[in-house]
């Protein structure tokens, strides 16, 4: 991913992306679900004051996928235009509130009954109420395949690429402790409502996530720093 913005300190900015990413699996079971996607985005950002900037603009992506899936004859493609406004608020000096709201729709050329069209957003509010401890609670909507890498999903920072339902409703609270200068310890606990639909027959169906991370992670020079974690889900 790439970002560029013009106007870093002054009260309008504008800002540009553009970011490539390429999702394989091992399990040949899989293989319809492995893609390559392009995606762009630009928009403005108004800063009335210190504490609060506002952002509004466009963003799509176009999806490639590497094979095709049962009852096709060729890999699908898909393509997502959205509308977005933003807001990024900081209450306090320990706390910050980050906030999407995106109105769009996602187009398959085969598998249509898959076909997506309405709101998507994001929620996160970062805390530390000590110079020790710092807790990022998480709310969110969107894609199953972008659920999985918002950048509000902090937990052990760990990335899904399996999370292949058309909407994921997702909740997660997350702590990050440093009990030391070298040493720090992390855990968190999410929830996900997902709903799937088949792209051909338009059946649909319903499950529930539930998560639990944790990590640790040791900071062996100024420069090098090593990490683990762990990840359960049901």
């Amino acid at each position: 991913t790439f970002r560029a913005r013009l106007g870093v300190v002054t009260m309008i900015a504008f800002e540009a992306g553009v970011g490539h990413r390429r999702v394989s699996f091992s399990a040949p079971e899989f293989a319809p679900q492995e893609y390559k996607q392009d995606s762009a985005d630009l928009g403005i950002v108004y800063r009335p004051g210190a504490i609060l900037s506002l952002s509004t603009g466009v963003s799509g992506a176009d999806t490639r996928y590497l094979a095709a899936a049962v009852g096709q004859t060729s890999p699908d493609r898909n393509r997502r235009r959205d509308f977005f406004v933003g807001a990024n608020w900081v209450p306090t000096g320990a706390s910050t509130v980050d906030a999407r709201l995106a109105y769009g729709k996602q187009d398959y050329d085969l598998a249509t009954a898959a076909d997506f069209k309405g709101v998507t957003g994001a929620l996160s509010w970062n805390w530390r109420p000590s110079g020790r401890l710092a807790l990022v609670t998480a709310l969110s909507r969107d894609s199953g395949r972008e659920s999985g890498f918002l950048p509000t999903q902090q937990e052990g920072g760990i990335t899904s690429a399996t999370d292949l339902a058309q909407v994921t409703n997702r909740l997660g609270v997350s702590a990050d402790y440093e009990v030391t200068g070298k040493i720090g310890l992390s855990a968190g606990l999410s929830y996900a409502r997902r709903t799937f639909v088949d792209g051909f027959s338009g059946a649909s169906g319903r499950d529930n996530v539930t998560g639990l991370t944790v990590g640790a992670r040791w900071a062996v020079t100024r420069t090098i720093s090593l990490g683990c974690n762990a990840a359960r889900e049901s």
